[in-house]
């Protein structure tokens, strides 16, 4: 005699303990006339009583990576052309830029007082961060450094947008690295910090010389204001475990 499905519901319910009184009482006169009902409950109750005899155990180290074998391969995307990350922070909108620190991509740009910092200094960094205007070019980069210490990786490019000076740095460092920038043109000061990460980098910044202490994998800009336009050297040394591991200078063209 072929059992009904709802004798079969009826049968799962009571071995999970989850039936009512009167479905109950249905289902002991339905096994008590149907002797494969009743052999159907005690095979299922036998099996899920085995069932919860079995230790559990961890699945095999190595059947994550054949389940991942076995998944198709998907093509990559090809990457978006975007503009540099330097000139982002300079040509945004305020409307983007509100929608940035929204989204939280953009965590920190930083003006940091110190005792070299003149009055009028953030004018030329204030009316281009912030502008509705997306014309400003300042071409390729004056100076591209690549590092490949083993300590420490990655680029350095140094960008001029009439008298901002852009330091566009994408690294990554092995341990805590301590960056200092140095400069001798007095008409040259520290002028602003944006990074992507809230967390990892810190900045301080007197009389010619600004310090960054970073970790991990990390981009920034830091930016300092040429009051002459004419052209400008930074000087950047790389310390790590209190040794100097890389040394190098970055130049900007005048703009005159």
């Amino acid at each position: 005699m072929a059992i009904e499905q709802d004798i079969l519901e009826l049968i799962h319910a009571d071995i999970d303990g989850e039936i009512s009184g009167g479905d109950r009482e249905r289902l002991q006169a339905h096994l008590q006339s149907n002797p494969e009902a009743q052999r159907k409950h005690d095979e299922v109750a036998e099996l899920c009583q085995a069932l919860d005899g079995i230790e559990e155990r961890a699945p095999p180290a190595h059947l994550k990576h054949l389940v991942l074998d076995a998944l198709p391969a998907v093509k990559a995307r090809e990457p978006k052309r975007e503009i540099p990350f330097w000139k982002s922070l300079l040509v945004a909108p305020p409307l983007h830029y509100v929608g940035t620190f929204a989204a939280g991509s953009l965590v920190t740009f930083l003006i940091i007082s110190s005792n070299q910092i003149q009055e009028g200094a953030f004018n030329g960094v204030t009316d281009l961060v912030g502008t509705m205007s997306s014309d400003i070019d300042a071409g390729p980069a004056d100076t591209t450094i690549n590092i490949t210490d083993q300590m420490l990786a990655g680029t350095i490019k140094a960008h001029r947008s009439g008298p901002i000076l852009v330091i566009d740095f994408d690294l990554m460092s092995m341990q805590s690295v301590e960056i200092i920038a140095t400069f001798t043109d007095p008409d040259v000061w520290f002028n602003g910090f944006a990074q992507l990460e809230s967390e990892g980098t810190s900045v301080s910044a007197e009389t010619g010389k600004v310090t960054l202490r970073m970790s991990g994998k990390r981009r920034y800009a830091m930016y300092l204001h040429n009051a002459s336009a004419s052209s400008a050297t930074v000087d950047l040394q790389f310390i790590a475990g209190g040794r100097t591991i890389h040394e190098d200078s970055l130049t900007f063209r005048g703009s005159r």
